[in-house]
């Protein structure tokens, strides 16, 4: 028996990206022999697809990473799982010593660039983890280089497999019913769409203020709309600052959204802007491109090897070049027309 880890779809608002590639996942192995989901008992429903459960019972939320790991250890010998898949390396708890493996989103720690030293003593700690691992899965040659250069893996025991990707649900054009959506969330007028909370690597900050100077020169003025996740805050900083300016009215911070209702923002908008420092895929390019909007990126790290050509790129440090970016496309009627035979090309090779 195969036991698959699904907890992430327990907990969609914390693991959005996460969850949609595990549904994708689930979908296409869902005819799988002898494949079982292991799930939290008395966590929040989801979609198992037919599916067998094991429903885990875990120690008290007082109990340590190291008692979580050895009580998860014998339930599954218990039921005679003879392997785990962690879809998520960061849910593989300390002192694991079942076989299993894991698929590795990234390596990006809050430390990476500012603590070496808490950045480093991170990193070990994820390789220790890995000791019982058969196979590592990395989500894209980008992570398979870093799984060898940051933790110093044989790259034999490494192997890339891209997120499943499905058109299923998407749609190149508006729905009637996407008019309620908009209206709910304060969105009147065309839009930029940026999909990502405020942690450093995900450049939101930068984004922003790319926005506001591309905003500035356009004629047609647009609302940059930010999903930005469950129960994250905007800077104080910032916010006083687009109050202060009087430019507060030209944005709209949204909370979580589910995956259903966010395709309705991709499909309506006027531009998707992801321009990430650092992703180990970025789930987002694909999701616009299915949607059937211009792109923008960034040009390090994984997203480069998921866009390819056809989606936009600027570099995440320059502010100048990403709004410059902004402009570009914006001001180009024709650009999904120019790049349909690029994005179809992308979509099918995902």
């Amino acid at each position: 028996m195969t036991v698959l880890d699904v907890r992430p779809l327990q907990d969609a608002s914390r693991f959005r990206g996460i969850g949609t590639a595990l549904r994708l996942y689930l979908k296409a192995h869902s005819q799988t022999p002898g494949l079982t989901l292991l799930a939290i008992k008395g966590g929040p429903e989801f979609e198992n697809f037919g599916l067998p459960i094991l429903w885990f019972s875990p120690p008290r939320a007082a109990a340590t990473s190291v008692t979580y790991g050895k009580v998860l250890s014998v339930f599954l010998r218990s039921h005679h799982g003879g392997h785990l898949h962690f879809f998520a390396q960061y849910l593989v708890p300390e002192s694991f010593d079942f076989p299993h493996s894991a698929t590795i989103h990234d390596l990006f720690t809050p430390y990476r660039g500012k603590n070496p030293k808490k950045d480093a003593a991170l990193v070990a700690a994820m390789k220790s983890r890995f000791v019982h691992a058969t196979e590592l899965v990395a989500i894209s040659e980008f992570v398979k280089q870093e799984l060898v250069t940051r933790l110093d893996l044989n790259p034999a025991r490494i192997r890339v497999d891209y997120p499943k990707f499905s058109w299923e649900g998407f749609s190149d054009h508006p729905l009637p019913e996407d008019a309620g959506l908009l209206a709910h969330c304060g969105i009147r007028g065309p839009y930029v769409l940026s999909v990502g909370d405020f942690e450093a690597r995900k450049n939101q900050s930068g984004m922003i203020a790319a926005f506001l100077k591309m905003n500035d020169r356009m004629e047609r003025k647009y609302t940059y709309v930010a999903c930005i996740g469950k129960g994250v805050m905007v800077p104080p900083g910032l916010w006083i600052k687009l109050r202060a300016s009087g430019r507060w009215k030209e944005f709209v911070f949204l909370n979580y959204i589910d995956h259903v209702q966010i395709r309705a923002l991709y499909r309506n908008a006027a531009l998707l802007s992801f321009v990430s420092k650092a992703e180990g895929f970025g789930l987002p390019v694909l999701e616009g491109l299915a949607s059937g909007v211009p792109v923008l990126t960034s040009t390090t790290t994984s997203l480069p090897e998921v866009g390819q050509d056809a989606v936009a790129y600027a570099n995440p440090e320059s502010i100048d070049e990403m709004a410059a970016q902004m402009e570009k496309v914006l001001s180009t009627p024709t650009w999904v027309a120019d790049h349909a035979e690029a994005a179809r090309r992308v979509l099918t090779g995902f």
